[in-house]
């Protein structure tokens, strides 16, 4: 068997270079997904009696003992929370008393926190303002558990982040 030829010895060096260096972006743009993870741990809780019994969760108080799939994701270096349950119709009345609805000329305004990359939180911006806003009902939640909540009916799904 022949040596190989130089220009086949350099494609080679080349080919390997390519993969080394594919490989380096691949980690680089894995890099924020791995972090993400560890510094907002996430959580799924079936019910709302599961999640207040696990010490790792935190429930704002308005979510209704009839709530479930109840998603949460915490930053752990702000406190911020954010939060997606299914709720009963009957309680929305019960979960919102006490808070202000924002009216409809003021829900643009309403500072949207995403959690990052996370695929169950779908409110940002562009829902509040854009064909969706008709159907949802956004709240300001005042006191301990401050933040915001935004319903919408038809899903019967809310979705609270604090401030």
């Amino acid at each position: 068997m022949s040596a190989p030829s130089p220009q086949a010895l350099q494609k080679r060096r080349n080919v390997i270079l390519f993969v080394a260096l594919a490989a380096v972006a691949f980690l680089v743009a894995l890099y924020p997904t791995v972090c993400s993870y560890v510094e907002q741990p996430e959580a799924l809780y079936p019910t709302a009696a599961e999640a207040r019994i696990r010490p790792d969760g935190f429930l704002p108080t308005l979510i209704p003992p009839s709530a479930t799939e109840i998603h949460e994701r915490r930053d752990e270096g702000s406190g911020r929370v954010w939060s997606r349950f299914r709720f009963d119709p009957a309680d929305l009345d019960r979960m919102t008393a006490g808070l202000r609805r924002v009216p409809v000329e003021e829900v643009p305004r309403v500072p949207v926190e995403t959690p990052s990359f996370t695929a169950w939180w779908t409110i940002n911006p562009g829902t509040l303002t854009g064909s969706q806003r008709r159907y949802l009902r956004v709240y300001e939640v005042t006191g301990d558990d401050a933040g915001w909540l935004v319903v919408d009916p038809r899903s019967k799904l809310a979705y609270y982040w604090s401030r």
